[in-house]
C-alpha cells in the first residue's frame, strides 16, 4: 500500500509534526524521479479557519486551495514531472494529460486542455524543486493564494494579488 507522506503527517496531528529529517529523506529518494506528488500551500499567512484545506485542488483549469475541494467538478491535484509538470484528470480518459503553466496574462496557475496542442515550451518549463522540496518557477518562489468570489476558496497564482497570502508550494511525494 502506498501512502501520501502528508497523509502520514496528518495522522501524527499536523504537517508541522512531520519530522524534517524524514521529510527530506523521502524527498532525497524521489527528487530525481518522475513520480507523483501533491502540492500543499504552507506559510504563516495561511488562515486554516478560512480555507480548512491546503492541498492544491484542480478545478476549471486552475489550481485552488480551500473549500473548492467539495465541488463535484474538482479533484485533488496530483502532479508528475520534473521541470515540465503535468497531471491526468479523473474526469478524462487515461491519456488526457494536462500540462501546468503560468498564464502570462493573469499569472494564474493554469492547465492545458486534454488532447490539445501544448503552449510554447517556454511557458511549460521552468518549474523546479528547491532543496527543501518547495516548488519554484524560473528559480524564484512568488506564489500567492488569491481571494475568489467563493468564500473559503483561493486561487494560486505566481505574483502578488490584492488580499493574497504569500505561500510556499511544498511537495509531498508518494511514499514507497
Amino acid at each position: 500500500m502506498r501512502l501520501n507522506c502528508f497523509a502520514i503527517a496528518a495522522l501524527l496531528g499536523c504537517a508541522g509534526a512531520f519530522p524534517p529529517t524524514i521529510r527530506s529523506k523521502a524527498k532525497a529518494l524521489t527528487a530525481a524521479v518522475d513520480q507523483s506528488f501533491s502540492l500543499y500551500a504552507i506559510g504563516a499567512a495561511v488562515n486554516f479557519s478560512e480555507i480548512s484545506y491546503n492541498q492544491l485542488t484542480y478545478a476549471n483549469g486552475s489550481a485552488y486551495i480551500g473549500m473548492v475541494k467539495y465541488a463535484q467538478y474538482s479533484e485533488p491535484l496530483v502532479m508528475n514531472g520534473v521541470e515540465t509538470l503535468y497531471f491526468t484528470s479523473i474526469h478524462q480518459a487515461p491519456s488526457g494529460i494536462q500540462f501546468m503553466y503560468i498564464d502570462p496574462g493573469t499569472m494564474h496557475v493554469a492547465f492545458t486542455q486534454p488532447y490539445q496542442d501544448r503552449p510554447a515550451a517556454n511557458v511549460l518549463s521552468g518549474f523546479n524543486a528547491t532543496t527543501d522540496g518547495d516548488l519554484s518557477y524560473n528559480g524564484t518562489q512568488k506564489w500567492f493564494a488569491c481571494e475568489t468570489a467563493d468564500a473559503g476558496t483561493r486561487r494560486i497564482q505566481y505574483g502578488e494579488c490584492a488580499g493574497g497570502w504569500s505561500v510556499s508550494l511544498s511537495q509531498f511525494y508518494t511514499c514507497v
